[in-house]
């Protein structure tokens, strides 16, 4: 009797919320739950079960209950619970995607099975990928909590089949793929209501915006299907407004109950048996129900940063054979700021580099507030020696869009770039001082400057105008022998020609580059 009512009490708290949105409806009056909470409840899903059809996910009013031109379809409960369908049309590219739907097999190469043939690359909002052809997956299974943005090669559909979900979303301080749970369209101002006053800007893949700071709403409604960029100035918790019982919603409630009192006749069964036999037979069948923890990245420790959300962000795989396990290499913006990194681990490291968002408000309140790199920026690497505990430069021995297999000559940065590399150690020192041309010349914003010293030396490096007048110093320091690389980009300057000259003890040598706005 102890354990029947325990029972009936945990049945309680999973249909708790259900009953809290039939409660809003008169017609509900008639219907009082009983202490033990099991009787009544079951009466309503077994009424309710036996008399309705969900039909395009339309609302059923509770007093239409027993009507007898409503007949359920057999086939909508499973053993893993309710079962519905969920399509999201994909076009060729990128989408950013999400579902009001909880798998039941959450495993993301299940999940994607159906579109795996068209598939490029997955990522979520924190830049981990699943990379089928690389054979890589460090974002674990699915999580309905979560936006995700997936490149196709063509277009098609994807059907995701499992459970409603209902879950808060946890918006940390900035930039947050964010998923819509809702099974229909949703005014996007009552969608976000309950997150209103801390929402700086949400946008679309489409590139519209909803900024209620402004007045501007170019989204309209949020849709199913869909995830969003959203931005908010701090953290916050994101629930979605409650919608209209439809019957998906009492049919999975129903399927919570029935399994529940499946697993109440398997404790059962184990009490006329062996226990402990029978008891890990139970266990072993839910874990295998279960859903698989996220797949651990490490993180590296050297070059830490603080910088991610940015709402944009590129995805480089790096083959580094010549590097050891638990070295880190490292990406620098222009300004020397580190806009990524990342662990090599079987002669590979994944990096994710963040990029500056266009669509930034907090840049309009703060112009310096740039957060990464910047569209077409040239980008540099380096490598932490764990071994050695030293930093040593890199240059790339080889680097391809791996979406569209054209080669590049250089790490530039592009949101949604796509890229795999190789790349080797510049251990050689050179045999003379020397200066090369600039690249990209011409330039905008910013291009990469080469020199190499056989010697240390004392170095500076300067930038001048069509006049002579100095405008930029870049170096002007004692610097070690062997082959360095210097950012230059100057927001202030307009076209035309410029000239950069190295200093290097007795070497002196002038170049000249053009900067294009």
């Amino acid at each position: 009797m102890n354990h029947t009512k325990a029972r009936a009490r945990e049945i309680v708290s999973i249909v708790l919320p259900l009953l809290l949105l039939l409660a809003q409806n008169k017609a509900l009056a008639q219907y009082q739950l009983r202490n033990d909470g099991v009787n009544a409840l079951g009466g309503v899903l077994s009424s309710a079960s036996n008399n309705l059809q969900a039909v395009a996910g339309q609302p059923y009013p509770i007093g239409t209950f027993s009507s007898p031109n409503h007949i359920l379809n057999a086939g909508a409960i499973s053993e893993l619970g309710a079962v519905a369908s969920h399509r999201i049309t994909l076009a060729a590219g990128w989408n950013p995607i999400s579902s009001y739907l909880a798998p039941a097999n959450p495993n993301l190469p299940t999940v994607l099975a159906a579109i795996l043939p068209q598939m490029e690359l997955m990522k979520n909002g924190t830049g981990k990928v699943f990379w089928p052809a690389q054979g890589l997956n460090t974002i674990g299974d699915w999580e309905a909590s979560e936006g995700y943005q997936i490149n196709m090669l063509s277009a098609t559909e994807l059907t995701i089949t499992g459970e409603p979900v209902a879950t808060p979303i946890a918006l940390a301080e900035g930039w947050n793929l964010t998923p819509y749970l809702c099974d229909r369209p949703m005014k996007i101002e009552t969608a976000l209501a309950g997150i209103a006053e801390k929402i700086v800007m949400v946008k679309n893949n489409a590139g519209q915006v909803y900024a209620p700071e402004l007045g501007v709403n170019q989204i309209g409604e949020m849709r199913p299907g869909q995830a969003y960029q959203i931005q908010v100035h701090t953290a916050a918790t994101l629930i979605y407004p409650s919608q209209p019982v439809t019957a998906s919603h009492i049919i999975a409630a129903k399927a919570r109950v029935d399994r529940h009192q499946a697993i109440d006749g398997e404790e059962a069964e184990v009490i006329g048996g062996n226990e402990a036999t029978k008891r890990q037979e139970t266990v072993d069948r839910q874990k295998a129900l279960g859903r698989k923890k996220e797949i651990d990245v490490e993180a590296p420790r050297h070059y830490s940063s603080s910088l991610s959300h940015t709402g944009a962000n590129a995805t480089v795989l790096i083959e580094a054979k010549g590097l050891a396990d638990g070295d880190e290499i490292a990406v620098h913006a222009s300004n020397h700021k580190l806009v990524g990194s990342g662990v090599v681990r079987q002669g590979k490291a994944l990096l994710t580099i963040w990029g500056d968002n266009d669509n930034d408000l907090t840049k309009a309140r703060n112009k310096e507030a740039v957060k990464g790199a910047g569209k077409g920026e040239a980008l540099l690497l380096e490598v932490w020696s764990s071994a050695e505990q030293k930093k040593k430069t890199l240059a790339f021995a080889g680097l391809t869009d791996a979406l569209t297999g054209e080669p590049h000559k250089t790490l530039k940065y592009q949101t949604d770039a796509v890229l795999l590399g190789s790349v080797s150690e510049v251990t050689q020192l050179p045999t003379a001082f020397s200066l090369a041309q600039n690249y990209p010349n011409p330039f905008n914003p910013s291009t990469i400057i080469k020199y190499g010293l056989p010697q240390e030396a004392r170095v500076k490096l300067e930038i001048f105008d069509m006049l002579g007048r100095r405008v930029a110093v870049l170096v002007d320091a004692q610097e070690k022998a062997g082959y360095h690389e210097v950012f230059f980009e100057n927001a202030s300057l307009s076209s035309g020609v410029y000239f950069y000259q190295l200093q290097a003890g007795t070497f002196n040598q002038k170049r000249k580059m053009m900067l294009v706005r």
